[in-house]
């Protein structure tokens, strides 16, 4: 009950990891006396992710617990000098701190709950042009058109193949699916039909039974 007393008297009060001001009322992150500031050396050989997870961590703590902006502020100046004891390089530390403050106030992406529509977009590869190329557009993408799912797919561009042609062409009378068009010989194109085989084109007119037609205009 004198612990109770003493503690009911002060103008601190301590609870979990805060640390609460009476007059006036802040709350502020809690540093326990036996704290030495020592964390990971950032020259340690760990990755550095770990490090990075380990200044976000930290930073989100501060930020959720302090009740004001000057608390924040001062709680994170503390923070920020133990890191820098440990060799966190300054530049470092704020790139932390700002992805874990961006959280809170950047603009929120809007989240899609319709399946998202997948686009295949076929392009040259041009090396780290082609790599830069594909963020740019997929940013704008995911930016104005969330709904859209952009996959991109990378074709060699100009082959020496190309001016080469290796397989011989066949001739259009022995091609299929083509599609025809015959007219009568009288009534011109006011009377033609227009149709589509799936034989090539010799067997539909030239086949067993057949004599041909003289106005056959290939189409396709």
């Amino acid at each position: 009950s004198s612990g109770i007393n003493a503690e009911s008297q002060s103008v601190l009060f301590s609870f979990l990891d805060t640390i609460v001001s009476r007059n006036p009322k802040l709350v502020s992150t809690k540093v326990k006396a036996t704290d030495k500031g020592l964390f990971y050396d950032y020259n340690s050989f760990i990755p550095d992710r770990y490090k990075a997870n380990l200044v976000c961590c930290l930073v989100y703590r501060v930020y959720m617990i302090a009740s004001s902006f000057h608390v924040l502020d001062c709680d994170l100046k503390q923070l920020c000098l133990k890191f820098y004891k440990n060799g966190f390089p300054k530049d470092f530390v704020e790139e932390c701190i700002s992805r874990v403050l961006n959280r809170f106030y950047e603009p929120k992406e809007p989240v899609v709950s319709v399946p998202r529509k997948e686009v295949l977009m076929v392009m040259p590869y041009l090396g780290n042009m082609s790599i830069v190329l594909k963020r740019d557009i997929l940013k704008l993408v995911r930016k104005f058109y969330p709904s859209v799912d952009v996959k991109f797919v990378y074709k060699r561009g100009f082959r020496i193949s190309n001016l080469f042609k290796f397989k011989d062409c066949f001739p259009l009378k022995c091609k299929s699916g083509i599609v025809y068009s015959i007219q009568c010989n009288k009534c011109g194109q006011s009377a033609a039909y227009i149709g589509k085989t799936k034989n090539t084109l010799f067997e539909r007119f030239y086949g067993p039974g057949r004599n041909g037609h003289s106005a056959l205009i290939p189409l396709l």
